[in-house]
């Protein structure tokens, strides 16, 4: 009788065997049930009921006026995207246990940046922008605002707040950024605008450059533009109201239209 134990034995794992397949049919037959249901539900909707409609823009209009001001002053170094998720931008950390990933996951989730600023070769991303208008004065919208620094903060994520307003200033904008811009682009100021006074500081990658071009021009008496740090010449002007005068014109026209008259007095002439 020593062979009992191993039947009962034998005859228990086929017992259990026998229910967790009835089980995973169970709950297969289940799934595909669900599955034919959904089928039908969409094949039978009537579209004509669907609450959907198609918005007529995807900016407000300070947002797309801001997107111009952006093209400008960055004049397609860089890609310029609109609306992006910021779980598309930022990731949880590895690490946490499930339920606070889940957490951390939902607080981005339904947030998105107003731009993404990306480079243009690699669509590596970086900086993120947010146009505050008057929406963002209210106290639910700062909460948001602040939330949204933070997390940047932690991620390394460099991240821009601008003042929505009637009119900007392109080089000021350029200015703000030039720090995020490909190496080999964040020297130049790329606009045709008239001249905006604007404060360069010498932590920023054009004061730098400002500062070095200003120490070689006292050296060698080579005018630099102020602009954009690049060698000027002197021209005459062979159209308009000033044509046949003298004025100094940067060498890298027309990426950079800074002129100046030929006498060197601080007004400086803009080409439109």
């Amino acid at each position: 009788m020593s062979w009992l134990p191993y039947l009962l034995f034998l005859v228990v794992i086929i017992v259990v065997i026998k229910k967790s397949n009835k089980k995973n049919q169970q709950s297969s037959g289940v799934a595909t049930a669900e599955a034919t249901a959904i089928e039908d539900t969409v094949a039978t909707l009537d579209v004509a009921e669907l609450p959907y409609r198609k918005l007529d823009l995807l900016f407000t209009k300070a947002e797309r006026s801001f997107l111009g001001i952006l093209n400008q002053a960055l004049a397609n170094e860089v890609e310029i995207f609109g609306k992006v998720r910021v779980a598309d931008v930022l990731d949880v950390e590895a690490g946490l246990t499930p339920s606070d990933k889940q957490i951390a996951f939902n607080k981005i989730s339904a947030k998105h940046f107003d731009f993404v600023l990306c480079d243009k070769k690699t669509l590596g991303i970086l900086c993120v922008i947010e146009l505050d208008d008057r929406s963002h004065n209210s106290k639910k919208r700062q909460q948001r605002d602040a939330f949204l620094v933070k997390a940047c903060e932690s991620a390394k994520m460099p991240f821009f707040q601008f003042k929505a307003k009637r009119n900007y200033g392109i080089h000021d904008v350029r200015l703000a950024l030039v720090d995020i811009l490909p190496n080999e682009s964040n020297n130049k100021i790329t606009s045709n605008e008239p001249g905006v006074a604007v404060e360069i500081t010498p932590e920023t990658a054009l004061g730098k450059k400002l500062v070095q071009a200003a120490e070689q021009s006292s050296s060698s008496n080579q005018k630099v533009c102020p602009k954009c740090a690049s060698n000027m010449v002197l021209r005459v002007a062979g159209k308009g109201k000033n044509k046949g005068e003298s004025f100094w014109g940067c060498t890298t026209f027309p990426n950079c239209r800074y002129m100046q008259p030929e006498d060197n007095s601080d007004d400086a002439l803009f080409e439109h």
